[in-house]
């Protein structure tokens, strides 16, 4: 009995270091985390922001809006980890994160968009076809063009 009297204190000794540390455990959805992203994306990215943050209550996103060259120099500091920018990375940025050992995802979550409205009695909808057709093939001669 005096040997278990003798083993108490030191079982309540390390029964008391294990519980939480007060640090939460970062998920996809909740922890923080900061991104960077081009200035000209600040009002799509706060919208994002926002209601990522309004669907997780423990998820805080700190969002830096800076240039695209910037905020590729963050990300290779290791500073962020997510950029929102323009462009796929080029290939000598893909082989600088390859020989760091860091792939990193490239993922497309956007396309511009263009529309035309024009009138119902414009008999030229032909011609608006072909020459706004002209305009996204690659290497098509824009000469035609003087002013936008």
């Amino acid at each position: 009995m005096k040997k278990w009297l003798a083993a108490l204190p030191i079982c309540i000794l390390f029964s008391c270091g294990g519980g939480p540390s007060g640090k939460i455990e970062e998920t996809t959805t909740r922890g923080n985390i900061t991104i960077a992203s081009d200035e000209s994306y600040k009002p799509l990215v706060d919208a994002e922001v926002f209601v990522f943050e309004s669907n997780y209550k423990y998820a805080k996103v700190k969002p830096i809006y800076t240039s695209e060259g910037d905020a590729l120099e963050l990300l290779k500091n290791d500073s962020v980890r997510l950029v929102i920018m323009s462009r796929k990375l080029s290939d000598a940025e893909k082989q600088y994160f390859k020989d760091k050992q860091r792939i990193p995802k490239e993922t497309h979550i956007a396309f511009d968009g263009l529309a035309f409205i024009a009138n119902r009695e414009n008999k030229d909808n032909a011609k608006l076809c072909r020459n706004t057709k002209s305009l996204y093939r690659k290497g098509e001669n824009l000469g035609w063009i003087k002013q936008w």
